[in-house]
């Protein structure tokens, strides 16, 4: 063979490692660039006002708590009943929810002389026990609201439904008037 033709071989090989050495290097490239960006901004409330927001949360989290299952908070139940109410609720039962949910931060200052966000489970557990029997028809509608739709959002939730409740995306046939303990856990269709 040539000296030419061993040359425009070695010149072959050599841009080939170089491109291939480019292109590898071009996705950790544009990693290291994204990773100099900033980080997303938190969730940004639709229905509620950016400074009440830790109080809702802090309401969810007591009602639905992490144990052995995940809690309300790491499904975004919050977001959730923060979606339902900007999008999905009258606006008269938008104006009874505020109001209510006024009340309720008033008592929290007045009973604890705190925030709600800042109570402790005991303190928080109280207002939720006081909310759900209130003489002021506004905070009962809050608390009811806000149990039926962290509920909602709770076990109609990705994870609950798929890691937790029984799933099965396409269910057998029925039997009907079987023992409850041949049944197991719950189960949730998808």
């Amino acid at each position: 063979m040539s000296t030419a033709t061993k040359l425009n071989r070695r010149d072959a090989i050599i841009r080939t490692a170089k491109f291939l050495g480019y292109s590898g290097s071009a996705g950790l490239l544009l990693t290291v660039i994204e990773s100099c960006q900033p980080e997303k901004p938190e969730y940004i409330p639709l229905f509620f006002e950016e400074r009440s927001f830790p109080n809702i949360r802090r309401l969810i989290d007591q009602m639905l708590p992490a144990s052995k299952t995940p809690g309300a908070l790491e499904v975004n139940v919050d977001r959730f009943v923060d979606l339902m109410l900007a999008e999905a609720v009258s606006e008269k039962e938008q104006l009874k929810f505020r109001e209510g949910f006024l009340l309720v931060e008033d008592l929290a200052k007045t009973k604890f002389d705190s925030e709600i966000s800042a109570c402790n489970n005991d303190q928080v557990a109280e207002l939720l026990r006081l909310a759900s029997s209130h003489p002021q028809e506004p905070i009962r509608a809050l608390f009811f609201t806000l149990k039926n739709l962290s509920l909602l959002g709770y076990f109609t939730s990705e994870k609950i439904g798929s890691e937790v409740l029984n799933y099965d995306p396409v269910p057998g046939g029925f039997k009907g008037c079987i023992p409850e303990s041949e049944v197991g856990n719950i189960w949730t269709l998808g």
